[in-house]
């Protein structure tokens, strides 16, 4: 058993153009691992929004992150990100398509193995029943590491397929419930990295 706690804090800059929007920002994250700093996130990130021919929208986007372990830095790593994202609206449907790829350098020699490359696909669909939008989301992604696994013996392989479906329900004016559950399979070459996962979450969101 364990306890984890995420702060986050996002902040950035909008400019409205004639037929999309640039958006730059940062982002910190710190994450505590029963009570005491386990990891701490800094970065940069920047996208691009443009609506296009026959209600077509496109996102371009890009993040650079330093991660840092406490106390282990050598699973330190450097990530660099990019993606694409098509959203369809058709009707009371909104379709959602995403690539993206990204890769992390390790900063210290000695965790070599824990860089990686990665790339994946995403598509969502939701549909608008006014005060409710119930949604799906299914993804697959593919990692390949940099360096055989000290312990292993070999260059750790690893794909991951996800698949969500939820509610988002408005219950007042700026009030919104989301309800999901998620469901995460992991195969690897590395047996010891194996595992399905199923998590279920309830949140309560103001906008404003």
């Amino acid at each position: 058993t364990f306890d984890l706690g995420v702060g986050v804090l996002d902040g950035g800059w909008t400019r409205t153009l004639e037929n999309g929007r640039v958006r730059l920002g940062g982002r910190l994250q710190m994450v505590t691992l029963d009570g005491e700093r386990f990891q701490e996130g800094y970065g940069l990130v920047g996208s691009y929004d443009r609506s296009l021919d026959r209600n077509w929208m496109l996102s371009l986007s890009g993040s650079a992150t330093a991660l840092r372990f406490d106390n282990d830095a050598g699973r330190d790593v450097d990530q660099f990100l990019g993606s694409a994202t098509l959203v369809r609206p058709a009707g009371q449907f909104v379709h959602t398509f995403t690539l993206y790829a990204a890769f992390e350098t390790a900063q210290s020699a000695r965790g070599d193995f824990n860089g990686r490359d990665f790339a994946g696909l995403l598509y969502g669909l939701t549909y608008d029943m006014g005060v409710a939008q119930p949604f799906l989301r299914l993804g697959a992604q593919q990692a390949e590491f940099d360096d055989t696994h000290p312990v292993f013996g070999r260059v750790r392989d690893d794909t991951t397929l996800t698949a969500a479906a939820g509610l988002q329900w408005t219950i007042a004016e700026d009030f919104l419930v989301t309800g999901q559950a998620n469901y995460t399979d992991v195969d690897s070459n590395l047996p010891v990295f194996e595992f399905d996962r199923a998590l279920f979450e309830l949140g309560l969101r103001r906008n404003f």
